[in-house]
């Protein structure tokens, strides 16, 4: 039996069994961003038109993939995720695979790529195609063979323990220390709302501008996601000095996950307060249950050098695309976003 892939307009399947998001939430590989209701939101925000593909086997389904076209000129170009959209992982994700002998995975896998990759031919005719997986879609073998340049790319997921003692003894000794020292300083750490979100943001394009740079994340875009999605799937955490609101971070969680989504950096203050922030937020999260940390992100030697001192594990995922050379401006503009 083969592999079809078709693109679907509802989030009820005609034909097949389950809705969208119930194979999202099936699949070991699905995420926050793959939900239909997130997927609605993000194309609101970008100029760039959905697809939601669908791959099956018969009655049963066996993959999705979103995937965002995009105009440059007379070309379209596709993305998953789309750029300056502060998506870390996206792509393609597979169903129903997890008792299948390997022969039959890679079968069915195979099938499906290439089945994604005819309609993508057929029907957009991309000049490029770029798109980044979710760490769970471990082979990305089929798009090497493909003629995809395939590339690992990295994070860091944080094991979080259940009390602040557990916590804190993850991180390295010197900044565990560090916050000890701290910890009963006068600041005051609390989780905001909308007016959070909108200080973080602030604080980012600040940053960015001294370093002249330009921070292109519409923060409607993200108030959107705080005010569509369940209470709790967004949070905003601001860190007080004297009421002067001096940092925080943005965070999204999601099935025992916490990411940290947006960070307003290390603030002039003579306190650890990003790292009191962050032992805050872990505290919080695993009061809720949540067992890991996703820091987001371990591709810039800068930024891991702070981000390793809390002793996460290194976590691999893959950076996909083709295109032609006349479209090699395309990539590097996409790369800028990231």
């Amino acid at each position: 039996m083969s592999v079809t892939v078709e693109p679907v307009r509802t989030e009820s399947i005609d034909g097949l069994d389950g809705t969208w998001n119930d194979h999202v939430r099936r699949s070991p590989m699905g995420t926050l961003f793959h939900r239909w209701e997130v997927l609605d939101i993000v194309a609101e925000h970008t100029d760039a038109k959905l697809h939601r593909l669908v791959g099956s086997k018969g009655d049963e389904v066996i993959g999705l993939f979103p995937l965002f076209e995009m105009r440059k000129g007379p070309f379209s170009v596709l993305f998953s995720p789309p750029p300056g959209m502060a998506i870390p992982n996206l792509g393609p994700i597979l169903a129903n695979y997890e008792k299948m002998k390997q022969h039959s995975f890679e079968h069915m896998h195979s099938g499906f790529v290439e089945e994604v990759m005819e309609w993508a031919e057929s029907v957009i005719d991309p000049k490029f195609v770029r798109f980044e997986t979710v760490p769970e879609y471990e082979d990305a073998r089929p798009y090497a063979w493909r003629e995809f340049d395939v590339r690992p790319r990295y994070t860091y997921h944080l094991p979080i323990g259940d009390t602040r003692t557990e916590i804190l003894q993850r991180f390295k000794r010197s900044r565990r220390k560090d916050i000890l020292r701290h910890v009963d300083a006068d600041y005051e750490v609390f989780e905001s709302d909308q007016e959070g979100i909108e200080f973080v943001l602030k604080k980012i394009a600040e940053r960015y501008e001294a370093q002249g740079k330009t921070f292109d994340v519409d923060v409607d875009y993200v108030l959107t996601m705080y005010e569509r999605l369940p209470d709790g799937v967004v949070r905003s955490y601001v860190a007080a000095v004297d009421g002067e609101w001096k940092t925080g971070v943005v965070t999204l969680e999601h099935d025992g996950v916490v990411q940290w989504w947006f960070g307003a950096g290390k603030p002039d203050s003579d306190l650890p307060l990003t790292d009191l922030v962050h032992l805050w937020i872990l505290h919080d999260a695993s009061e809720r249950g949540v067992k890991t940390c996703d820091l987001v992100g371990a591709n810039t030697e800068r930024i891991t050098d702070f981000k390793s001192k809390y002793n996460p594990d290194l976590v691999s995922y893959y950076a996909v695309e083709r295109g032609t050379r006349l479209m090699n401006v395309v990539a590097d503009i996409y790369k800028k976003f990231q």
